[in-house]
């Protein structure tokens, strides 16, 4: 595809990422769902590429010259693409934004469902995800996704929902004071009746196993009713 100041206009579903250099502006143009799977990790290059052309100034169809762009990012033309692609700013327009934060709020509201649970400890429909987050107020930002789910998670425990429960068993006896004395608020540690099994919530998951493995004693997680991943 040649891009002309004529054609550049009636483009639909194209977004312009401009990456700001030592000797001028390169630009490019992409597809704007696929940049956002791109930097993400799960479309490839030529996936989210309109053209492989690099621009000094896209608008008018100006191509950035070849030693221009190997002075600024080398010899290799696929390692200058994958630079301004993962570097650069892109010029959104309405479509692109929409996109974006629908697609951030989906991921968010699987998160809730994996994390989150009733108070009678029943697992929450994807609608319902959605209605936290609408109770919450939740507009996506440029924060990790990761932070904005801690932060969604501790304003849901706000409105009486609860963190989803794992149990483990543990070979020794350990006196997990250490685990214990700054729990965050909804988090759960139980020891229950049973010989070295523990109850506790799959935010201290990491911190639990960590421990165990500090006090040289073996931790097994037993299968609930939901048996899932949870990272460490």
């Amino acid at each position: 595809m040649i891009f002309t100041p004529e054609n550049i206009k009636k483009l639909q579903d194209v977004v312009v990422v401009v990456y700001k250099g030592k000797h001028g502006n390169y630009e490019v143009a992409a597809h704007p769902k696929k940049l956002y799977e791109y930097r993400r990790q799960t479309a490839s290059l030529d996936d989210v590429l309109c053209t492989e052309s690099i621009f000094s100034d896209i608008s008018k169809g100006k191509l950035a010259s070849k030693k221009s762009v190997q002075e600024e990012f080398g010899r290799v033309h696929t390692a200058a693409l994958e630079t301004i692609l993962k570097h650069g700013t892109e010029r959104k327009d309405s479509a692109t934004r929409v996109y974006e934060q629908e697609s951030a709020k989906k991921e968010i509201a699987e998160g809730i469902v994996h994390r989150m649970r009733k108070e009678s400890g029943e697992t929450l429909t994807h609608a319902e995800a959605e209605s936290i987050l609408r109770k919450v107020n939740y507009v996506p930002s440029a924060k990790p996704m990761k932070i904005q789910l801690s932060d969604i998670l501790k304003k849901a425990i706000q409105l009486g929902y609860k963190r989803r429960t794992i149990r483990a068993k543990v070979d020794k006896e350990l006196n997990w004071s250490k685990v214990t004395a700054e729990i965050p608020a909804g988090s759960l540690f139980r020891e229950t009746t049973m010989p070295g099994v523990i109850e506790i919530s799959d935010d201290l998951y990491g911190a639990v196993h960590r421990f165990a493995e500090s006090q040289n004693a073996s931790i097994e997680d037993l299968p609930d009713i939901e048996d899932t991943e949870i990272e460490i």
